[in-house]
């Protein structure tokens, strides 16, 4: 009955967090729609009874991502066309629907499908001007993309942690120039959304697990990320549906919970290296408090700021 409380709690919340993403998208404030996709995660992972909730944070998280590539700047805020703006606001209206949803479980899918929705409808009316008009649908060349992404996931592991080598981001570079393109469907962006969390992930892991030198340790970090990162990469392969978005949404939603916990306890020398724009580490942690606090304080607010790794 306590961990139903609490479930029905922040699903309350989250509805809020929703709501007051759609009237920063009235006001213009965009960038805020991060922010708040950001809270819905870290909120959401209080509840470990239904992952799903955390799935709604992690698709706005998504939909910014593509927002952000079409909007124009309007002094002091910014401006979206109008039918980038109407898909925009229905997927905020379609999480809302599954958040307040009485259903329990929450179904796994309806996420996914919403995103695809919102992705498909944002993309018609921005590809022409940001990919070019001779761009159409190409399911075929995108299947392959993704079977090749998931095979160069397991493959290429080995780099993770090493002081050269980014894979997962690399990989995450080419799936999202395709879809933008091309187009996907909801599998292939529930895939896309997983190897976003492990890349997220990945940074903060590297960053916590890097010496006085500056280099990550490359075992931790294998270590850390393998077990996940396999599993990310076996799931384009799975042909059940069911069984897909049950083991998406199990490996998405730990990575979101170990990477917003992972930031929450190393907040503070986390946004001073990106304030500062030089390397603060774990070992030196009683020093950096100290170096925020001369002067160079670590700005608790930040999140609400948009920062491009904030909270």
């Amino acid at each position: 009955m306590v961990e139903k409380a609490v479930t029905d709690s922040v699903a309350r919340l989250l509805s809020e967090h929703l709501a007051a993403s759609r009237q920063f998208i009235e006001s213009g404030d965009y960038p805020r729609i991060n922010v708040q996709a950001n809270r819905i995660m870290t909120d959401a992972s209080l509840s470990e009874e239904d992952p799903v909730l955390a799935l709604t944070g992690l698709v706005l998280r998504l939909a910014w991502f593509e927002t952000s590539t079409s909007l124009s700047p309007k002094p002091p805020k910014f401006a979206l066309e109008f039918p980038q703006n109407k898909a925009l606001v229905a997927l905020i209206d379609a999480l809302v629907s599954i958040v307040e949803s009485d259903s329990r479980p929450r179904p796994k899918a309806p996420c996914w499908n919403a995103y695809e929705q919102f992705h498909r409808s944002f993309w018609q009316a921005s590809r022409p001007k940001v990919e070019g008009r001779s761009y159409t649908s190409n399911k075929i060349f995108v299947d392959s993309a993704f079977r090749w992404a998931s095979s160069r996931l397991g493959e290429w592991k080995g780099l993770l942690g090493q002081v050269r080598g980014a894979p997962i981001e690399g990989i995450l570079g080419e799936l999202n120039r395709i879809v933008r393109g091309q187009g996907a469907d909801a599998r292939q962006l529930a895939c896309l959304g997983a190897i976003h969390c492990l890349s997220w992930r990945r940074e903060i892991v590297n960053w916590k697990l890097s010496g006085a030198d500056g280099l990550p340790n490359s075992e931790g970090v294998m270590k850390a990320l393998q077990p996940d990162l396999e599993k990310v990469a076996g799931l384009y392969e799975i042909e059940d549906d069911g069984r897909f978005y049950s083991e998406l949404t199990e490996v998405t939603s730990r990575l979101i919970r170990n990477w917003r916990l992972d930031f929450i306890a190393y907040y503070d020398l986390f946004l001073a290296e990106q304030r500062m724009g030089v390397p603060v580490h774990l070992e030196a942690m009683t020093s950096g408090r100290r170096e925020a606090k001369k002067g160079r304080r670590v700005d608790q607010g930040r999140d609400d700021k948009g920062a491009p790794n904030e909270g």
